[in-house]
C-alpha cells in the first residue's frame, strides 16, 4: 500500500517535468547513440590491431620455431659431422702412427688399387725386364751393384738400360753423374709419380750417360724426392687420391709397352728403407736382387727383408720373383770360412722366399779399393784396365739368367 502510494506521489510530482524529459531524450540520445558507435568502432579498431598483432606474433612464433627445428636440424647434423670426423681423425691418428711405428707395413694401409692394365702390361713377355736392387740394411753394396749391373748391360751386353735412383740421399745419381763429369743433380725422379707421366715424362727425366756407358740412361734423385713422397702419403692417408694408387705409380708409367719397348733392363736403387718409392719398386718389378754383406747382422737383415717381399706380394698379388742373394765386400775374392758361414746363413734365409731352392749366387764381389776408389770418378766396371769386369761379369751373368731365364738380355 506504502508503494502505492509512493508511486502514485511520483508521478504527480514528475508529470509537469514530463516534457522536459522528452527534450532531454531527444537531443541527448543522438549524443549518446554517436558517443556508443565512436567507442564502438574505437574498440573495433584496437580489436582489429590487436587481432593483427596477434597474427603477426604467431606468425613470428612459427617463424621462430622452423628456424629452432631449422637449427636443430643443423645441430645435429654437426654432430652426425663431428663424429664421422672424430672417426676420421681417429683413423688417420692410427695410420699415421702405423707408418712411424711401423713402416715396412706401410702397403698394408689401403687396400690395393691397380690400374686396369696393369697385369697385362708386367706379364707381357715383350720388352724391358724391372729389377730392384733392395736391402733394408744400408751399407751393403746396393748402389755399387746397380751401377756396375748397369754397364754391364750397356757395355758388354750392348743392350739399353735405364737406371733409376729411389733413394732421396741420391748416393746413386752422384755416383754416376759424378763419373760423366756433372755435379748438379736434379731431382727428376719426382716427375714419374705424377698421374699425367708418360713416355714423353721419362725422356724428359733421363740423363744419357753416353759420355762412360754408350746405352744407358740414369733418372736421378735428390732430397726434394722425400717431399714428394710425403706429400703423396698424405693424400693417400687422407683419401684424397682420386686417382692412380700412388704405389702404382711408377709401374703405370714404366711398364706401358711404350716405355719397356725402350729397354732391355730397369735397374731401381732401392733405399734402405720401405718408403713409398721402394713399395713403387716392388710393385714395378719382375725380380730383385738382395746385396748382403756376410756377416751374422747383415745377413739377419735379409731374412726380414725377404719375409717382408713376401708379405707385400701376397697382399697386393704382385709377380716378383726372388732372383738371387749376393754376397759382398769379402776379404778375397774366395770367401773366408767366416764369410762361408754368412753364405749358409743367407742360404737358410733365402728358404723364407721358397723352401728347397738355393738363391745364393755363387760369385762374391769381393772389397777393393779400385771399386771404392772408382766411385766419384769413374764406374768401377769401366776403370782398372777391365780387371774389375772380370770380377763382375760371373756374377752378372748369374743375375741375368736367373731374371731372364735364360742369357738374356
Amino acid at each position: 500500500m506504502y508503494l502505492r502510494v509512493l508511486s502514485e506521489w511520483l508521478r504527480l510530482y514528475l508529470d509537469p517535468y514530463e516534457p522536459i524529459f522528452k527534450l532531454i531524450s531527444y537531443f541527448f540520445g543522438p549524443v549518446v547513440a554517436a558517443i556508443a558507435f565512436y567507442v564502438n568502432r574505437k574498440d573495433r579498431r584496437e580489436l582489429i590491431k590487436q587481432a593483427q598483432a596477434l597474427g603477426v606474433l604467431k606468425e613470428e612464433v612459427r617463424i621462430a620455431r622452423a628456424a629452432l627445428e631449422e637449427s636443430q636440424k643443423k645441430v645435429q647434423s654437426a654432430h652426425v659431422q663431428i663424429e664421422r670426423r672424430g672417426a676420421e681423425v681417429a683413423k688417420l691418428e692410427k695410420d699415421l702412427r702405423d707408418i712411424t711405428e711401423g713402416s715396412e707395413d706401410l702397403w698394408r694401409l689401403r687396400p690395393p688399387r691397380p690400374f686396369a692394365t696393369y697385369l697385362n702390361w708386367i706379364r707381357d713377355p715383350a720388352g724391358a725386364k724391372l729389377i730392384t736392387i733392395g736391402n733394408l740394411k744400408g751399407g751393403v753394396g746396393k748402389t755399387t751393384l746397380a751401377a756396375n749391373l748397369a754397364a754391364f748391360i750397356s757395355e758388354t751386353r750392348k743392350k739399353p738400360v735405364l737406371v733409376v735412383d729411389l733413394d732421396y740421399q741420391g748416393s746413386l745419381s752422384n755416383m754416376l753423374m759424378l763419373a760423366i763429369g756433372r755435379e748438379e743433380v736434379e731431382s727428376r725422379v719426382d716427375w714419374l709419380f705424377e698421374e699425367t707421366a708418360s713416355l714423353a715424362t721419362v725422356d724428359r727425366a733421363s740423363v744419357h750417360l753416353v759420355e762412360k756407358l754408350s746405352q744407358a740412361w740414369l733418372i736421378p734423385a735428390n732430397y726434394t724426392f722425400a717431399q714428394i713422397e710425403n706429400q703423396l702419403l698424405l693424400k693417400w692417408l687422407l683419401q684424397q687420391d682420386g686417382g692412380i694408387d700412388v704405389r702404382y705409380r711408377l709401374a703405370h708409367v714404366l711398364l706401358h709397352p711404350d716405355v719397356r719397348q725402350r729397354y732391355a733392363a730397369m735397374i731401381f736403387d732401392m733405399p734402405p728403407r720401405m718408403t713409398l718409392g721402394s713399395i713403387n719398386a716392388l710393385v714395378a718389378s719382375h725380380a730383385f736382387v738382395v746385396p748382403t754383406i756376410l756377416d751374422a747382422l747383415s745377413v739377419e737383415a735379409v731374412s726380414q727383408f725377404l719375409a717382408n717381399i713376401k708379405a707385400i706380394k701376397a697382399d697386393l698379388k704382385l709377380d716378383i720373383e726372388l732372383a738371387g742373394i749376393v754376397g759382398m765386400m769379402t776379404r778375397q775374392a774366395e770367401p773366408l770360412p767366416r764369410e762361408e758361414r754368412g753364405l749358409a746363413l743367407a742360404r737358410e734365409g733365402g728358404t723364407i722366399w721358397k723352401e728347397d731352392v738355393d738363391y745364393v749366387f755363387k760369385t762374391t764381389i769381393p772389397r777393393r779399393v779400385a771399386i771404392a776408389d772408382a766411385a766419384g770418378e769413374d764406374i768401377a766396371y769401366l776403370s782398372g784396365g777391365g780387371a774389375l769386369q772380370q770380377v763382375f761379369d760371373p756374377l752378372f751373368d748369374e743375375i741375368c739368367t736367373a731374371v731372364w731365364k735364360g742369357d738374356g738380355p
